[in-house]
């Protein structure tokens, strides 16, 4: 039964991409607060369409067994974001995996999973600094705020170090997993170090772009570099870092 169920969900997927005329598409890869959403956003503004929206976040709630007609809606409305037979977007790792077991792909068929896209370049985005990641991640949790403009003051929370050291478990293990599923499916992301990315976003956006060319990005004037998010780090982050360093020197982690 949940061999036949795959097959149809599988083919029910590759019809819609097909019904929405999609020949090539863009997907980008990270773990939470890993900087997915500057280099996404930049990448929408400059010919990506929307690939800054996690289009597949409510897997879960409509690929539930005995849902094939809820699930080929959402799909038919997920990729309508297409334009000019892109289709392009954010996928968690979360995300990825309700999609996966929607599906049916098992943790082997990664190469099968991948295959379900198109003509498809990956890009992945990391951040070194797990701490910080983790305050960030544990913050926008809290106050439910996950991105601030520019004439707009972060939310304060306090601070939890039980928290924000299960933060930076899991955001590690997200990352983990990602490698180990380039590795199964045998796809090499383009990679980008949010530390290294933000020392020249131009120059790095432009790098970026160029690997992507012509059939994975539509036609648009001078790159626009300059992002419309602020930057989340705050006295508050600095704060938390130092406490949560102090915690575990005194207690461990």
């Amino acid at each position: 039964m949940g061999d036949d169920r795959g097959i149809e969900r599988r083919e029910i997927f590759k019809e819609c991409i097909r019904s929405a005329g999609i020949e090539s598409t863009v997907i980008a890869t990270g773990s939470f607060r890993a900087g997915t959403t500057l280099v996404t956003s930049l990448l929408s503004d400059n010919g990506v369409p929307s690939i800054d929206k996690e289009k597949f976040a409510d897997a879960y709630s409509f690929a539930q067994p005995g849902t094939e007609k809820a699930f080929k809606a959402a799909l038919n409305k997920i990729f309508s974001t297409a334009q000019d037979g892109l289709f392009a977007t954010k996928l968690m790792w979360p995300h990825r995996n309700e999609l996966s077991k929607a599906l049916c792909f098992s943790r082997s068929e990664a190469s099968e999973f991948a295959s379900c896209f198109p003509d498809s370049k990956w890009l992945n985005i990391s951040r070194q600094d797990k701490i910080s990641q983790a305050i960030s991640f544990f913050r926008a949790g809290k106050s439910n705020r996950w991105h601030i403009y520019k004439d707009e003051k972060e939310p304060e929370v306090a601070y939890s170090f039980t928290d924000i050291r299960n933060a930076i478990s899991e955001l590690s293990i997200h990352d983990r997993l990602w490698d180990m599923f380039y590795d199964h499916a045998g796809v090499s992301p383009f990679s980008i170090v949010y530390e290294e990315f933000i020392q020249d976003v131009p120059a790095n956006l432009a790098a970026l772009v160029d690997h992507l060319g012509t059939s994975h990005r539509r036609a648009t004037s001078d790159l626009m570099s300059q992002p419309t998010l602020k930057k989340q780090r705050d006295h508050l982050s600095r704060e938390m870092y130092a406490r949560f360093l102090d915690d575990c020197f005194s207690s461990g982690f």
